[in-house]
This record gives structure tokens, C-alpha cells and sequence, in this order.
């Protein structure tokens, strides 16, 4: 029975080093591209529009429960005179980023909480997204339209981030 008992227990905790196994070489493809200035720039530019960038950097890698090789990269944008918002890149296991999450803010005032300014112009910026991906498909821009439509920012840097990775720039 104890023996059965630690067969389990080694199954278990050899799945859970499996589920978690992060290859580095996808860390720092996803690094590499997110530790840009001019990225942090565009970025803060979805977060907190119309706000000064001061800088981001690199705070830890998170591991994906569910899903063997997915990681988050966790980056602090400073922005404005003291602001900061700590943003998550769920990455897939070669490096490529699929979504993001905020993790924290210190923005206190509604009009300057993650996204709220984008979410108030964002008609004008979808269709600045749109418009300055030329090399997106038919179903690429008819999902950046439904995205302005529903004024999902989120969904739109998120997408401006995974045609930006693809395509190299």
C-alpha cells in the first residue's frame, strides 16, 4: 500500500515538472521582444493612453498549470509622473505571445485605470491598429474590426503584439 502510495505521489510530481517545463530559448524569444523601448512605448500606449512612458522591465516568469511549456512573463510599466501597471504575456511554448492580463495598478482614478482612455478613443485607434497592419489577412483585419466594434483594447494589443511577433517587427 505505501508503496502504491509513493508510485502516485512520483507520477503526480513528475507530471507537474512535465506541465511546467519552460524551454529558455522560448523565454528569450519573448524577452527579446518584449524588452524593447519602443515596444514598452506602444504598450503603455494601449494601457494608459496619452500618458509619458518612463520605462519597463522584466519582474518574473510564471508558469501555465494547464498547458505544458505556456508561461507568463510579468513586466512593471512605469508611466505618467508615479504610475505603475505590472502587465502578464501568456506566451506560448516557442516564445510567442497569445494574450495578456494586468496583474496590478496603482492607478487610483478611474479615467487612468488600465485601458480606460483607449476604451474612450477607440474608434480612432482600432482603425489606426487596422490600418497600419498592412500585411494582415482577410480574417486578421475582420477580426480587428469586430474587436473595435466591441471596444475590446485588450483584445486589440493583444492581436497588434501576436502580428507584430510574427511578422518580426
Amino acid at each position: 500500500m505505501i508503496a502504491l502510495l509513493v508510485l502516485a505521489m512520483g507520477a503526480c510530481l513528475t507530471s507537474l515538472a512535465q506541465a511546467q517545463d519552460i524551454a529558455q530559448s522560448a523565454v528569450d524569444k519573448a524577452g527579446s521582444f518584449l524588452g524593447s523601448k519602443s515596444r514598452g512605448e506602444a504598450i503603455v500606449g494601449y494601457l494608459h493612453l496619452g500618458t509619458t512612458y518612463h520605462g519597463h522591465k522584466f519582474l518574473k516568469t510564471l508558469s501555465v498549470a494547464d498547458k505544458r511549456g505556456h508561461f507568463d512573463l510579468v513586466y512593471r510599466f512605469r508611466w505618467s509622473d508615479d504610475g505603475i501597471t505590472d502587465l502578464a504575456f501568456r506566451c506560448d511554448a516557442r516564445g510567442y505571445v497569445s494574450e495578456t492580463y494586468v496583474v496590478y495598478t496603482n492607478a487610483e482614478w478611474p479615467w487612468s485605470q488600465p485601458f480606460a482612455a483607449a476604451r474612450a478613443t477607440i474608434r480612432v485607434l482600432g482603425n489606426v491598429v487596422i490600418s497600419s497592419n498592412k500585411d494582415m489577412t482577410p480574417a486578421e483585419r475582420e477580426l480587428a474590426q469586430r474587436l473595435v466594434d466591441a471596444i475590446n483594447v485588450e483584445g486589440l494589443m493583444d492581436l497588434d503584439l501576436v502580428l507584430a511577433q510574427h511578422s518580426g517587427k
